[in-house]
């Protein structure tokens, strides 16, 4: 219990560190086109990884965790890759509220694949959740667009990406799976990019200031804590917590850039943080009857 309770600590955390994305790449967009954005924020990633990955013999340490980290590297770039494109053509509210339908991914492709059906308490958290995210982003009403199709696509790719995380075994092979991951992703955003012609970014203290951003925090950091702690929870229970995003993203405009959240914003985040405490209840509660039974059945020996 102890245990679960800290690793979700860990991946709040790395949902407060994602709660920025949104309008970063909304404004780096301005500066470099989708491919690049995706490319370069994984080179550098990459970069920082290969100190660690020399220390044990590069091509030893690189094959540990190769396989993994290719389809890692393959669902990461489809959800990061079609989630900034879909930026290109959407508002980042009606993306940052389609990004979070990957819930219901998770708990439709963990009953298919694991063939483990969710409890009636994670659709009861879920739906609270994602009501909590429509308020508070307040998505424009209107005809689904371009960029909203593109965004609903990169869903199931980050939702096929929780669920491949909790089959993948880390311990000792950590940098390789990331070093793996980011490398795929830089190369195929390289790839695309140059396929479509596009513009050589435009680099100013803004746009380089964006990209360590969202290289360092957005991409190293918060995969790491997803690789090493998100196995001791629920492939659900943490697309729960990973739906607080929009949550830190208000909070966060507030320091930066000082917009004050309005009355739809509080009441969308306080149904959030109603949704999440809902989920951690429910497992609590679930955790006290199962080390209950023992001590019923023990009595029901002795009597």
């Amino acid at each position: 219990m102890i245990r679960r309770f800290r690793a979700e600590l860990f991946l709040i955390l790395a949902t407060m560190i994602w709660g920025g994305t949104f309008p970063a790449i909304s404004v780096f967009l301005h500066y470099a086109d989708a491919g690049y954005i995706v490319a370069l924020r994984f080179a550098v990633a990459s970069l920082v990884l290969l100190p660690f990955l020399f220390s044990g013999g590069f091509l030893t340490q690189l094959k540990a965790g190769f396989r993994d980290g290719i389809v890692l590297g393959a669902l990461t770039f489809s959800g990061f890759y079609l989630q900034t494109l879909g930026l290109a053509y959407t508002t980042p509210a009606k993306s940052a509220f389609i990004t979070y339908l990957l819930v219901i991914y998770v708990l439709v492709f963990q009953a298919v694949w694991d063939r483990r059906a969710p409890t009636l308490w994670n659709y009861i958290s879920t739906a609270v959740l994602l009501t909590g995210a429509y308020v508070l982003v307040q998505p424009a009403a209107g005809e689904i667009n371009r960029g909203d199709w593109i965004t609903f696509i990169s869903a199931g790719a980050f939702a096929g990406y929780i669920l491949a995380v909790d089959r993948t075994h880390s311990e000792g092979r950590m940098a390789s799976i990331l070093f793996s991951q980011f490398l795929l992703c830089s190369a195929a955003g390289f790839a695309l990019a140059l396929l479509n012609g596009a513009p050589a970014p435009v680099w100013t203290p803004t746009s380089i200031a964006l990209l360590l951003y969202l290289a360092i925090p957005a991409s190293l950091i918060t995969v790491f804590i997803m690789l090493k702690y998100q196995r001791a929870t629920t492939p659900v229970r943490a697309s729960i917590l990973y739906a607080m995003e929009p949550l830190f993203a208000t909070l966060i405009a507030i320091v930066y850039p000082g917009i004050w959240p309005g009355a739809h914003e509080w009441i969308g985040g306080f149904i959030i943080l109603f949704g999440v405490m809902l989920s951690e209840a429910s497992a609590f509660l679930r955790s006290r009857s199962v080390a209950k039974k023992p001590e019923v059945n023990a009595e029901e020996k002795q009597v």
